[in-house]
């Protein structure tokens, strides 16, 4: 028979629940400012008859933006146009060198109230060569691969894409260099693609992490199982169940705030275990 105790603990428990699903979503309620940001994707370090660089544009919460665009090569204004922005656009520009003479050479770009700038060379001649990929194995989610002979002549990414859609990209620090790198990969069969400057390595993986689920189950059956048997056992039978569950929540929500302060815990990786 349902006490008025027992509709109270149910109550409870129904909150604490509520309350971790909706925890998660809550931020989707909260009015989303419109914001826009830019880096330089790719550029060259050194350069001889033209200087090209690559924009990264991202504009969340909003359909798209024009903003004016100024370049200035050594304080001499050398682009000046309206671009049209929307998330994740990428455009390249390509300046003339041919009035400029060697060494050093700095460039800023303004797109709208955000100044990016980097320096370069001019040289006689810049060495072209293309990079050498190697896939040395994947486990899991992480595929490990090393790049060799990158040239030092440019700031050009090595972009990882999963099943034909872009992954992330990793940027070389030195000529030769291994990675090893955590994949977004979905249930099954996934054909990973490692490229930079027109090469490019395949691999097909599978992936399963049902292991990972399993293994949550298990911990949470344990759990009630100590709490209602052990823990709660002079209790009736629904206030056992109640405050078992409400037990083992609360006992996540601490371990969870534990571990966080600590920097050793992120959301998705306990969804990714208990989900």
């Amino acid at each position: 028979m349902l006490t008025r105790e027992r509709l109270i603990l149910l109550a409870i428990l129904f909150l604490m629940l509520a309350s971790v699903f909706t925890s998660q979503y809550w931020h989707n309620f909260a009015y989303k400012r419109e914001s826009i940001s830019a880096a330089l994707y790719s550029f060259d370090k050194k350069a001889n008859e033209k200087a090209c660089f690559t924009l990264l544009i991202g504009v969340e919460n909003s359909d798209g933006k024009t903003l004016e665009l100024r370049a200035y090569l050594d304080s001499k204004e050398v682009i000046r146009e309206e671009l049209f922005a929307e998330q994740n656009t990428k455009k390249k520009y390509c300046l003339d060198l041919s009035t400029l003479s060697y060494g050093k050479h700095n460039l800023q770009i303004f797109l709208g109230n955000r100044k990016l700038f980097y320096s370069f060379e001019k040289v006689a001649q810049v060495e072209e060569k293309k990079p050498k990929i190697e896939i040395l194995g994947i486990e899991g989610r992480t595929i490990r691969f090393e790049v060799k002979d990158f040239p030092e002549s440019k700031y050009e990414p090595v972009e990882i894409w999963v099943n034909n859609k872009f992954d992330h990209a990793v940027y070389p620090e030195n000529k030769e260099q291994e990675f090893n790198e955590k994949l977004s990969l979905e249930n099954g069969k996934n054909e990973i693609v490692i490229k930079a400057f027109g090469v490019e390595q395949k691999v097909e993986t599978y992936y399963n992490e049902t292991r990972g689920n399993i293994l949550g189950l298990l911990a949470i059956m344990l759990g009630l199982i100590v709490f209602f048997f052990f823990v709660f056992s002079e209790h009736a039978f629904y206030e056992r169940f109640a405050l078992s569950l409400a037990s083992l929540l609360a006992l996540f929500a601490v371990l969870g705030f534990l571990l966080g302060l600590f920097k050793a815990f992120a959301f998705n990786e306990l969804a990714l275990l208990y989900g």
